[in-house]
């Protein structure tokens, strides 16, 4: 701790990159040793190196110390790669909710079928409003 006091100590925490901020963030977050995390888009604004740590770090936390993680995304890799149990939500819906893993075993199927989940619901409410005015 003493050599991030050393390098960091002096500093305003608005002067800090992007990266050094989410890690502030989720240092803060981790206080206390909570047993629940929520987080909101952790990895926004990551360049790569510091996002695949972010990923380890989060990980590691539910590994060795059964950190529950509340994730809020639009990463699907992030959400691939970090998530057992997701619920997907659309225009305030929950429209799935289930093992990640049942979304598709590689990249593109899960992104595909999370975006007809999430495009589903733009496409009843098309067909709705079809008849109300046909």
């Amino acid at each position: 701790m003493s050599v991030l006091t050393q390098s960091f100590g002096h500093k305003l925490i608005g002067t800090y990159s992007t990266g050094m901020k989410r890690r502030v963030g989720i240092g803060r977050a981790l206080m206390g040793s909570p047993k629940v995390l929520f987080l909101d888009e952790p990895t926004r604004g990551l360049d790569l190196p510091a996002k695949r740590d972010m990923w380890s770090l989060l990980r590691r936390l539910a590994a060795t110390q059964n950190v529950t993680t509340f994730l809020s995304s639009h990463d699907a890799q992030e959400i691939r790669t970090l998530c057992s149990e997701i619920s997907v939500i659309a225009k305030g819906q929950i429209v799935y909710t289930g093992p990640t893993s049942e979304l598709g075993a590689d990249i593109d199927t899960f992104e595909e079928r999370l975006i007809a989940l999430l495009t589903k619901s733009d496409q009843l409410e098309t067909a709705a409003s079809h008849f109300r005015t046909g």
